[in-house]
């Protein structure tokens, strides 16, 4: 079983753990990560190594500061519009992240 990690962090920290973890348990399984803050990169160029690698499982965990930005700090200046604004905007990302991703890797 193949399975991509995509993340907006440095996942060195889990990586090795995890890595052996399943590959005790599942001694075929191969694991792909992505490099710091590359997700997006990754997701959006179909000659990314995210989709030569065909996973069957794609597993996408990111920092909440991704994808809200400067959003966490600015909030109390921010009109209510503004906010529902900002948060449409981050929506529209990670919809457009995984529907990518979906037409890329329908299978998985």
């Amino acid at each position: 079983m193949k399975t991509a990690f995509l993340t907006s962090y440095n996942s060195d920290f889990i990586k090795k753990e995890f890595q052996a973890y399943f590959s005790g348990k599942l001694p075929n399984s191969e694991f792909w990560w992505n490099s710091y803050s590359t997700h997006e990169q990754n997701i959006f160029d179909v000659n990314s190594t995210l989709y030569s690698f065909q996973p069957n499982i794609v597993v996408v965990h990111f920092e909440i500061e991704s994808l809200l930005g400067d959003f966490a700090s600015d909030i109390l200046s921010l009109s209510a519009s503004q906010r529902t604004e900002r948060v449409e905007g981050v929506k529209q990302k990670i919809s457009s992240l995984l529907e990518t991703l979906s037409k890329i890797l329908p299978n998985t």
